[in-house]
């Protein structure tokens, strides 16, 4: 049903919404919790997954605390280099691991979707709009303005999907993750550390 990489490691969701896991488990990353999961994200080295009932589950590498998911209930995750970050039920933020750029201080507000790039975090608002936090180098700390229905993050661009189906992107180019940003139309992104793709609302596959 999903899947996700790490550095050196992969995750995926099966059928019955157990984990597989294979690659490097130098810090426990294919030591997988047992149980049904409804959603997976993985950082450099350590995983998050989502319960059906909202509770989240760590493992891998815990040195920042990026592997201790708080209590609660939560309805969306995401993970970066060594910290992570959840949407609990209410759309409030909450973010754990790592925070030397200041990617633990959420901004306060009601979102439904987040990313996580290597040291900073991008979250779309209930209305559209994107706020970024954490480092703002590379011009990360400087979204575009207008509305948008997804988002995604490279480890230091990232990305918009604007309610007219273009993309927009800011932080690094490096790689050309920026130059090479395709025209036209589409419906989804999703973005690795140096790599993106999006698909067209014909079902077809563009990546950069």
């Amino acid at each position: 049903l999903e899947a996700a990489g790490g550095d050196g490691f992969a995750v995926a969701r099966l059928v019955d919404g157990t984990l597989m896991a294979w690659g490097d488990s130098e810090f426990g990353q294919t030591s997988v919790p047992g149980g049904a999961f409804t959603r997976v994200a993985l950082g450099s080295d350590h995983g998050v997954a989502l319960r059906p009932d909202g509770t989240l589950a760590g493992w891998g590498r815990n040195h920042k605390g990026q592997a201790s998911p708080p209590a609660g209930v939560h309805v969306r995750i995401a993970s970066g280099g060594d910290h992570a970050l959840a949407i609990r039920a209410d759309g409030t933020l909450v973010a754990w691991g790592d925070g030397d750029d200041g990617m633990g201080s959420v901004p306060s507000g009601t979102y439904f979707e987040i990313a996580c790039g290597d040291d900073h975090n991008v979250a779309l608002r209930t209305t559209g709009t994107i706020v970024v936090w954490g480092s703002g180098d590379f011009g990360l700390g400087a979204p575009p303005a207008g509305t948008f229905t997804a988002i995604a993050s490279a480890e230091h661009t990232s990305f918009g999907l604007r309610t007219d189906g273009t993309i927009a992107a800011w932080g690094s180019n490096e790689f050309n993750l920026i130059a090479d940003v395709p025209s036209g139309s589409f419906v989804a992104l999703a973005a690795g550390d140096h790599h993106v793709v999006a698909r067209r609302a014909d079902g077809t596959v563009v990546a950069w």
